[in-house]
């Protein structure tokens, strides 16, 4: 059923499809990316062509056969040695090498013992070289010094005994303290037999050459031998020499520089004694 238009354009019209207006075409828009604006396709891309630069001077002229060869160079520049880039030999992987044993982890409280007559002042740099390198105390007993006192640097501990103190007593009394301990026995030969280590530290001279044998005879092949120079007076063996002959008698044989005149360029051979401690801490456990 039709509605009934009452206009008169209804009345006299028919809208057929004959009359329908034409359809609009639709031209598909390009994509867009997410900033909204429109991609160009690949196909419309047109690729950079780089202009050839100019060549920046004139070609040069054609090489003549029939010209002279250039002459050969002379002897002098021939011969001239190449120069080579200097290269480190190892000096400080060596001491990486070295300062990684000093810091071997400890799990029980490690006692050092220095004997011998050229050991004065040798436990307290040995002491300081320790706990440069390590995380934990060090504390250096020394019996033979001026009189009772504590000097303290950093993680180092210095303990003057003096005279006729309880030696015994205050060596219990650092193990409870300190991880480290570092007894300078030249004055207490008796608190050799206490340490887990010796040391033994004799001049290199004749009358010290003998006195470390006397000690390795009573220590055994397990300690360790250092050589500081002789002092005036005694007659002096070369430090080489010494320890080649010593070195099959222990465990190792070094040569030191008097602590009272070390220098920079000294330490080298007091890290190699640390590093040796550090090689006997390996492995401890509590009993």
């Amino acid at each position: 059923m039709a509605l009934f238009d009452p206009t008169p354009e209804a009345q006299t019209s028919d809208y057929t499809p004959a009359v329908w207006p034409e359809p609009v075409r639709l031209v598909p828009r390009k994509p867009l990316d997410p900033l909204g604006t429109v991609l160009i396709p690949p196909a419309e891309r047109q690729p950079a062509v780089a202009a050839p630069a100019p060549f920046p001077f004139p070609f040069p002229p054609p090489v003549d056969a029939t010209a002279a060869p250039l002459p050969p160079p002379s002897p002098v520049a021939a011969a001239a040695p190449r120069r080579r880039l200097a290269l480190p030999r190892g000096g400080e992987a060596r001491r990486r090498q070295l300062v990684e044993r000093i810091r071997t982890p400890l799990r029980i409280c490690h006692r050092i013992a220095v004997v011998g007559g050229g050991g004065a002042g040798v436990a307290a740099v040995l002491g300081g070289v320790l706990a440069e390198h390590r995380a934990d105390g060090v504390i250096v007993l020394d019996p033979s010094g001026p009189g009772a006192g504590d000097v303290r640097n950093g993680r180092l501990l210095l303990r003057s005994l003096p005279a006729g103190s309880d030696y015994r007593g205050a060596l219990a009394e650092a193990v409870g303290q300190f991880p480290v301990v570092l007894t300078d026995a030249t004055g207490a030969p008796e608190l050799a037999s206490a340490a887990d280590q010796v040391l033994i530290c004799e001049p290199a001279s004749a009358d010290g050459a003998r006195d470390a044998s006397a000690h390795l005879d009573r220590l055994g092949p397990a300690a360790v031998l250092l050589f500081t120079p002789a002092p005036p007076g005694q007659r002096a063996v070369p430090g080489a020499q010494l320890v080649s002959h010593f070195t099959p008698r222990c465990r190792a044989a070094l040569t030191l520089a008097t602590p009272a005149s070390l220098r920079p360029r000294d330490r080298h051979g007091y890290l190699e004694a640390a590093a040796l401690i550090g090689d006997t801490m390996a492995g401890r456990h509590p009993a």
